[in-house]
């Protein structure tokens, strides 16, 4: 696992183990899963993030959360960074270093030899010089192979490092080929076989993979595939030159790799291998990279972390669950995190609004139709109902409560007996998922109303209420800088940070619509910034329209070196204000943000020159020192 040795001088020296969280916490508040107490404040309350990577990865990297005075990595500010090895992080007088805990390959190989009677078989290399047409025309790939394509083109796109590109798409790899475990590895340059492994997945550090041909290094320089009964090492190709290869191994009782994965394979080391060209070593890929949050649950707040255990628990019961919350907390997620941590992770997960059907076609939707069942515009043959689509998976019905009392009843049927009736079909079809409803309605009063049925109420054996942004403030932060960096890609904004006064008018809103409103608050203001890195409160425009200022916190009092006209009460009254008031309060809020540059600070408000800026400050009484946290 990764490590972080923490030294503050010669007085404090820490070593923390990364867990297995997605995202953990940095910052002065005790509430942090790394604590960096501060008396003297220049470390924030949350100051940093660690986020993995990609899920399973045992890679992680550093984003900084506004922090007042910065995060560093080898005296370089940084908003984002992929954390390597040797890497020191900087925050206030501490130093972390970051240690991935790699063994070199000489000291650890990951594949051994050993005699078998099921001697490997070396495959035809040709597949490997395909492209990816010729592959596609070759063989015929699978919907999850063909996603698989589409988002790795999508990340070489975006020019995602080779290094890191194998990383991300090392667990779906693994998945669409119906492998357990494996690893990808470059050969170093100048070195004949000796080879570093890039990123490994579902093997630690000393696990092995067994295979018999001893010879597998030759093969593989050839550029030719090598097939075992349940492993395949698969070269990965530059032209002529082979780069690195894949190596992955099936579970037992699995069936044996062939042509069609070998070709596949390949083609995906094309994708990637171009990312690698042009660096000192293929083991360093420096260039920068798209760093994107797991699509998870984003909270390190009590009630989130409450709710992860009961997520937990709902999974290992392996029930039928009822999520209740309201619009836009984030259900859908809730249910997804419960599938993926269960036993039906491995089938699909289908979500599926129950209020988006008209009434007319809601029970051939939802139980499907038999074949020439007489339904206006069905289809001749039949179709499948919700039910067996997620076969061996998990249902997810949201707003369930919008199913009529007749639907309800028939959805009880379902699951109480394990099987379907088509409509017009002459016999029921078993299926086997889980099912987990969501509604925003409160289906006990439902019940006691008569627009719910009890029985199907109580089918539900866990139930989880998922709590409201309103509750779980300490997200909001975090959440903002998950969607402010979803957003600047999606949207190709250079946006990458918000202002103190943003962040502020973020945590002091009340979230009506949950998380939901956040995302698309933070959307719209990363779509107004073309030209700048950071998103003003300004840029927040009817949420900062309805909070004209907001308290300066007792640290940011100390940071910002200060204007005794500064306004730190919280006004809600919609008198209009001055110009000049609206300016010097921009003025204000762009040399926090800028921690006192003077200069960036007037070309981040369009003025014309440092003059232009200096005289504004000049009239409106602020120091030329606002902002500096050099000077505190």
């Amino acid at each position: 696992m990764p490590q972080l040795i923490i030294h503050r001088g010669t007085s404090y020296c820490q070593e923390y183990v990364f867990s297995n969280a997605d995202c953990l916490l940095i910052g002065r508040g005790r509430g942090n899963d790394i604590h960096l107490p501060d008396s003297s404040r220049r470390v924030s309350r949350c100051h940093a993030a660690l986020v993995r990577l990609a899920p399973r990865s045992e890679r992680y990297f550093l984003r900084d959360l506004g922090s007042l005075r910065g995060t560093s990595v080898a005296g370089q500010a940084i908003f984002q960074h992929i954390l390597r090895e040797g890497d020191v992080i900087e925050i206030a007088d501490y130093e972390l270093i970051y240690s991935a805990q790699e063994p070199a390959v000489e000291d650890f190989n990951p594949l051994r030899v050993v005699l078998r009677s099921d001697a490997g078989q070396v495959l035809d290399g040709n597949t490997a010089s395909l492209t990816q047409r010729e592959v596609q025309r070759e063989m015929k790939l699978t919907e999850p192979q063909k996603e698989l394509l589409e988002s790795l083109l999508q990340a070489a796109n975006r020019r995602t490092s080779g290094k890191d590109l194998l990383e991300q798409m090392l667990p779906a790899v693994l998945q669409v080929n119906g492998a357990a475990r494996g690893f990808v590895a470059a050969f170093r340059e100048g070195s004949k076989g000796v080879f570093d492994v890039l990123a490994r997945m579902g093997m630690s550090p000393r696990d092995q993979i067994e295979i018999t041909n001893a010879d597998f290094l030759s093969v593989l320089q050839c550029g030719q595939p090598l097939v075992e009964s349940r492993v395949i090492l698969s070269p990965i190709l530059e032209h002529e030159t082979v780069m690195g290869f894949f190596a992955l191994e099936r579970p037992e009782g699995g069936a044996s790799f062939g042509q069609p994965e070998a070709g596949f394979l390949a083609l995906l080391g094309k994708i990637a291998v171009s990312r690698l060209r042009g660096t000192a070593s293929r083991t360093r890929a420096l260039h920068h990279a798209v760093m994107e949050w797991p699509a998870a649950l984003i909270g390190r707040s009590a009630p989130m972390q409450e709710m992860r255990q009961q997520i937990l628990q709902a999974a290992r019961a392996g029930t039928n669950i009822l999520l209740q919350g309201e619009s836009g907390v984030g259900k859908e997620l809730v249910a997804l995190a419960i599938h993926e941590a269960g036993r039906y992770a491995s089938g699909p997960f289908l979500a599926r609004n129950c209020a988006a059907i008209t009434e007319t076609l809601a029970e051939a939707e939802i139980f499907g139709h038999a074949p020439r069942s007489g339904i206006a515009g069905a289809d001749a043959e039949g179709a499948p109902g919700w039910f067996e689509q997620a076969m061996n998976g998990t249902l997810f019905l949201d707003e369930v409560h919008a199913l009529t009392l007749g639907l309800q009843d028939k959805f009880l049927r379902v699951l109480q007996e394990k099987e379907v009736w088509r409509v017009r079909g002459r016999k029921p079809v078993a299926v086997n998922a889980q099912v987990i409803a969501a509604s925003d309605h409160v289906l006990e009063d439902g019940t006691r109303g008569g627009t719910f049925r009890a029985p199907l109420f109580f089918r539900f054996g866990k139930r989880i209420q998922v709590p409201p942004l309103r509750d779980r403030v300490d997200d909001v932060p975090l959440l903002a800088f998950y969607f402010l960096d979803r957003y600047a890609h999606k949207l190709d904004s250079p946006a990458r940070t918000f202002s103190h006064q943003a962040l502020r008018v973020l945590e002091s809103y009340h979230w009506p619509g949950n998380v939901r409103e956040l995302e698309n608050r933070i959307r719209t203001a990363v779509s107004k910034v073309r030209d700048r890195e950071i998103v003003f409160s300004w840029d927040l425009q009817e949420m900062a329209s309805k909070m004209h200022s907001v308290s300066v916190t007792e640290e940011e009092a100390e940071v910002i070196d200060g204007s005794p006209q500064r306004n730190t009460s919280t006004k809600r009254d919609g008198a209009p204000r001055p110009m000049s008031t609206i300016e010097k309060e921009k003025i204000l809020e762009t040399l926090e943000a800028t921690r006192g540059n003077i200069s960036r600070a007037a070309k981040l408000l369009g003025y014309r020159s440092r003059q232009t800026m200096l005289n504004k400050m000049d009239r409106f009484e602020i120091p030329r020192s606002y902002g500096d946290t050099e000077l505190v």
